[in-house]
């Protein structure tokens, strides 16, 4: 079954060939490293094979750590029905937020401080309302999608925190921080020194089943799209789940197939041969 480079890992439940295009109602997707290639972008042909998906009455939804804003330039590209931004706190239908789930302003306090006093910190990041606050004196995000604002984390914070973001190469610095706050959680970015802190309650899969509920849509009937650490619930979870070839090994060992790559098409390539 499916295109040259996908292989079965394990079965929640058997399906036969036929089923797949029936049994599937929504399609989740993360962007970086997943369906974006490695200029970031969408290709042609995926797009016009997720345009397909929706002609055919399937969903699609982006899942991604990136904030709403900063996938504006994609969806020139594609227009999803549905985004799950900020790693899973954030769910966004067209210019409607449907869901924001944020970290306790004290909570969030506490932990910038924390952070501003490990020493290899080199950078500190908040997502909140419609910015990105940062502790970088330069410009390493683009202001049309990131609108960066410098801010002096020493100071008190004051709006609602969907998600801080800190650079450190020590990462069990990170660890053995987050145990001092049981109502949040860490992921670690895959090949780079960036760590996310959340609301333990801010994942995709928690999203996804807030999303699967409003849409009345089970979660047998959803594929879903990942490659790195933060996506393992999702493709674990939801009825098949799908690695691209690039994914590092924790998500390929959970996945029910690997397809190809993100340079290849994988996303598209698979829904093409599986689903339409």
């Amino acid at each position: 079954m499916g295109v040259e480079g996908s292989r079965f890992v394990y079965e929640k439940e058997k399906h036969s060939e036929e089923e797949l295009p029936s049994m599937i109602k929504l399609i989740i997707t993360d962007l970086d490293n997943t369906l974006l290639n490695d200029v970031k972008v969408i290709s042609s042909y995926s797009s016009e094979i997720l345009r397909e998906c929706q002609r055919k009455g399937i969903k699609f939804v982006f899942a991604t750590a990136r904030p709403e804003r900063a996938t504006k330039i994609i969806q020139k590209s594609f227009q999803p029905d549905y985004i799950i931004s900020n790693n899973g706190a954030t769910i966004s239908h067209g210019d409607n937020v449907i869901f924001n789930n944020v970290i306790d302003t004290e909570i969030g306090n506490s932990v910038l401080a924390d952070l501003s006093e490990i020493g290899e910190v080199t950078c500190l990041t908040v997502e909140a309302g419609k910015c990105l606050y940062t502790d970088y004196s330069g410009k390493p995000w683009d202001n049309e999608n990131w609108n960066p604002v410098h801010f002096d984390f020493s100071k008190s914070f004051d709006e609602d925190i969907v998600k801080i973001s800190t650079e450190c190469k020590k990462t069990e610095l990170l660890d053995n921080l987050i145990l001092k706050y049981p109502s949040l959680h860490l992921y670690h970015n895959n090949g780079e020194d960036w760590s996310q802190i959340m609301h333990i309650n801010s994942t995709k899969m928690n999203a996804i089943n807030y999303l699967a509920k409003i849409l009345n849509t089970h979660i047998s009937n959803i594929a879903a799209f990942g490659d790195d650490f933060n996506d393992i619930d999702m493709i674990k979870n939801c009825g098949i789940g799908i690695a691209v070839g690039n994914a590092v090994d924790s998500v390929k060992q959970v996945a029910d197939f690997i397809c190809l790559t993100n340079n290849d098409d994988g996303v598209a390539e698979w829904i093409k041969a599986n689903i339409l």
